[in-house]
């Protein structure tokens, strides 16, 4: 393609390769979604339809119309135990009409872009308190990864309760936790790489 997309602190912009040009094009569909600042967009899921679904800092997730450069956000409406302002970490693809979102103040919840509506997880991820959840992930084998609290969880198919993935060196004699930087999936060798903050390895997990 000939542009970018770019999600900026100051909303949507459209990047022209071939002009060099950079251009606002975001407007608000909804005026009690517009501030007095700037929305700002942690991420963007581009889907072929021509819409981004995004995350709107502090507010919950939002639409974005490529085709008229109109936006609307989404927050909780619901009686439920959810927040109706949601401070959102991240989010990933359920399927495509569910997004898994990842709270920074709560129980990480799932977002129905037809219904626009957010649920609680029926799951069960700790005992422990379960806010500052960091990071929410699928993997090709259907299992979901939670990081909450720098401490990392896998839920399973079919399970309702999300276990703890134990984080010690093998090799080296240290066994203190680590805090999760980044994890990635090699479809190749159908394993995961892990770093770790202050750890002196990568980590290397089976899809088991």
């Amino acid at each position: 393609r000939n542009y970018l997309w770019l999600s900026t602190y100051k909303g949507i912009y459209l990047f022209k390769k071939r002009s060099h040009t950079l251009n606002r094009r975001f407007k608000v569909y909804n005026k009690a979604d517009s501030t007095g600042v700037d929305v700002r967009i942690n991420s963007l899921d581009i889907r072929d339809d021509g819409t981004f679904w995004f995350i709107a800092e502090s507010q919950g997730i939002g639409c974005y119309e490529s085709k008229t450069g109109v936006y609307q956000i989404y927050h909780n409406k619901e009686k439920n135990s959810l927040p109706k302002y949601l401070s959102i970490s991240k989010f990933s693809r359920k399927n495509d009409h569910e997004y898994f979102v990842a709270l920074q103040t709560s129980e990480p919840c799932i977002f129905n872009v037809n219904t626009k509506k957010y649920f609680p997880f029926a799951e069960k991820i700790s005992a422990e308190n379960m806010q500052n959840t960091s990071d929410i992930k699928t993997d090709v084998s259907g299992n979901l990864w939670v990081v909450v609290n720098y401490r990392l969880f896998i839920g399973q198919p079919n399970k309702k309760i999300f276990k703890t993935i134990p984080v010690h060196d093998i090799v080296y004699e240290d066994k203190i936790p680590k805090v999760l930087k980044n994890v990635l999936w090699d479809e190749e060798d159908k394993k995961y790489y892990a770093g770790f903050d202050l750890s002196d390895g990568v980590f290397v997990y089976d899809q088991h």
